[in-house]
């Protein structure tokens, strides 16, 4: 389906772990990283522990935890996590990170639900 305004563009990546996505039109932009480098769950682990030890205290920079996008049973007790202030969600499931950055906390996790259902699709 395509929408006035929203214009597709690919572009060379020269990662074999990582795959962008970038969507915009109408004024509005979302982009979604893939990221399948080894040790996914445990990075993932990682950079939500630095994040709430530098920003815990400032609630619009501090990760707020969102549980039924990722693999919930992932280290730190959810499998996504938000930060206001970059507009980014954080998730992990299948061996993979997403990281959305979308203008709304609900329009990242409908992206987030959309990609991890459409990368256990079998062939991808």
């Amino acid at each position: 389906m395509r929408r006035p305004g929203v214009h597709f563009k690919a572009a060379a990546n020269d990662s074999t772990d990582l795959s962008i996505c970038d969507w915009r039109g109408g004024g509005k932009r979302v982009q979604l990283i893939v990221d399948s480098a080894p040790r996914a769950q445990l990075r993932y682990y990682n950079q939500l522990s630095e994040q709430l030890q530098f920003y815990n205290q400032d609630p619009k920079r501090r990760p707020y935890k969102i549980k039924h996008v990722g693999d919930d049973s992932a280290y730190g007790g959810a499998g996504a996590w938000w930060t206001r202030t970059k507009g980014q969600l954080v998730a992990y499931a299948d061996a993979r990170i997403l990281r959305i950055r979308a203008p709304t906390r609900h329009a990242a996790v409908q992206v987030a639900r959309l990609a991890f259902r459409r990368l256990s699709e079998p062939g991808r």
